[in-house]
């Protein structure tokens, strides 16, 4: 299991250089949510709510974080449904625009498996 938030807290320690504390201060989480999220190594998802908090207390940083490790967007895509909360504007690179088209045709695609329908090509030619 991959751990965002702590490699995102990890990146905003260096790139930054905030300490615990005050990535907490900034996105209204206790000092113990961000030391947990660092310290879990991928045992257990945090909640989504701790991702939009500091998704939201750090929109650049998240873009930028994310645009770097794609591997993470579908992550979070995959768990929560949205890689960027409402309130920031995901990245409009073309490559980013391909793997969102990607990632809504798997998830299209697996939508149809697990309800048993076959996609549809139209009618099959018959064989002379």
């Amino acid at each position: 299991m991959a751990n965002v938030l702590g490699d995102f807290i990890t990146f905003l320690e260096e790139s930054r250089e905030l300490n615990q504390s005050e990535i907490a201060r900034r996105a209204h989480l206790s000092q113990a949510v961000v030391n947990k999220a660092v310290q879990t190594l991928g045992h257990r998802e945090p909640a989504a709510e701790t991702y939009r908090a500091l998704a939201e207390a750090f929109p650049s940083e998240w873009t930028a974080f994310l645009e770097a490790h794609p591997e993470y967007q579908a992550h979070l895509t995959r768990l929560y449904g949205w890689a960027f909360p409402a309130k920031i504007k995901p990245p409009t690179s073309d490559a980013a625009r391909r793997l969102s088209a990607i990632e809504a045709e798997l998830l299209r695609l697996l939508q149809l498996a697990r309800t048993g329908k076959a996609a549809r090509r139209g009618p099959r030619a018959a064989k002379p």
